[in-house]
């Protein structure tokens, strides 16, 4: 009940509300659609969509958002964020010159000589968008790699990887043994004593390293 909603926080922040930030707090003072705004802002800013885009797919599901408040919303995004529009800047002009880019874990982006106005545009679209996907599909492909190898230790329980969907894993487990897959073993004084497979293969063994763009690594404290 205590977590942080950040949609919720960047509409209320945005327009300077006083209710609660939280689904409630914004559907108390009759403002529910601002939330869901402020939601597809902040996953539509790493996509190059503006305020206008943003708004209509908020009336395809089924909320009235303005383009004006959509702007609001995007522009107190960048003010809250300000490094996140130089970053994206960034990934653009790499598209067109040196041409290439790359991601957390050091895979590469390139993209081809172009004068086509159209081909150029989406090459931009796609170099501010490969940060954040390379990295999720990275994470993703190093964790379904964790659970084959725990698989091969003689004690592993037993569980299927089924299939892979986007950035989700289905698994089957069987029941008896579904306590050991999901749920951390802790001590009275609530230490962690062994981390639960699913843990152990798509959190703690998941490192991810900040690379800057020309794949140089970027220290951390």
């Amino acid at each position: 009940p205590d977590y942080y909603d950040i949609h919720s926080h960047q509409a209320v922040n945005a327009f300077h509300m006083t209710c609660a930030p939280t689904k409630k707090g914004l559907k108390d003072a009759g403002k529910s659609q601002l939330r869901v705004a402020a939601k597809n802002v902040n996953f539509g800013v790493p996509y190059g969509r503006g305020a206008e885009a943003i708004s209509r797919q908020c009336q395809e599901e089924g909320v009235n958002a303005t383009p004006d408040e959509c702007q609001r919303l995007i522009d107190a995004y960048f003010e809250q964020y300000p490094l996140t529009k130089p970053f994206l800047d960034s990934c653009e002009e790499r598209t067109q010159n040196p041409r290439w880019l790359a991601g957390s874990y050091g895979r590469y982006r390139r993209f081809t000589s172009t004068r086509n106005r159209t081909v150029e545009a989406d090459q931009r679209r796609q170099g501010k968008n490969f940060p954040i996907q390379n990295c999720v599909a990275d994470a993703v492909w190093t964790a379904i790699y964790n659970f084959m190898e725990v698989r091969k230790r003689p004690d592993c329980i037993p569980f299927k990887l089924l299939m892979q969907v986007h950035d989700s894993l289905l698994f089957e487990v069987e029941i008896g043994h579904l306590s050991r897959f999901i749920v951390d073993d802790v001590a009275p004084n609530g230490d962690i004593i062994r981390h639960s497979i699913l843990r152990e293969c798509m959190i703690e063994r998941v490192p991810v390293w900040p690379r800057s763009l020309d794949n140089q690594p970027i220290a951390v404290a």
